[in-house]
């Protein structure tokens, strides 16, 4: 945001809050946002999946639908390069993904991809089950979601108090 680049801050929460791929959050339209629910299949599986909108998204995207019209629009873009007004290419969000790193001082190998790992970390830490990871993930496999949760003292912790409280 300080960069006035406040899209890829919004693209960097949707990310981390629905545990996507940022190609599938760069290419969402408003028409995949349906009574509180993000619905759309995701470019590199296919799958379906169905996320909720969660409060602090919501907010976020406010703004947004405000300036973009989203009832008039639902095929276009959630996420504009505010450079251009047009969707990001793979190209544009790459090179500012860098220049943001740059200027917060964080490390030139963090990708914004590695936030679809915390955020589903964030989900096993909070007592998910696997289907209900592989249903905000779409994963379709137990094994391929177990590799995107960190095991962690928060996850155990929550694993002993379901069962020992």
């Amino acid at each position: 945001d300080e960069l006035g680049l406040h899209s890829m801050g919004t693209m960097a929460l949707m990310c981390y809050t629905m545990c996507q791929r940022p190609s599938d959050i760069r290419n969402m339209l408003w028409k995949h946002l349906d009574n509180g629910f993000f619905e759309f299949k995701q470019q590199k599986t296919g799958t379906e999946v169905y996320v909720p909108l969660v409060g602090v998204l919501a907010e976020r995207l406010k703004g947004i639908a405000d300036q973009n019209y989203r009832e008039d629009n639902p095929n276009d873009h959630i996420l504009k390069y505010e450079v251009t007004g047009k969707p990001y290419t793979a190209w544009d969000y790459a090179k500012l993904a860098r220049k943001i790193k740059k200027h917060a001082g964080l490390p030139e190998d963090l990708k914004i991809g590695d936030l679809r790992r915390t955020g589903t970390t964030r989900l096993a830490n909070s007592g998910c089950t696997e289907d209900e990871l592989m249903s905000v993930t779409g994963h379709k496999s137990r094994e391929i979601v177990s590799t995107y949760v960190k095991r962690s003292r928060e996850t155990a912790a929550g694993a002993m108090r379901k069962a020992w409280q």
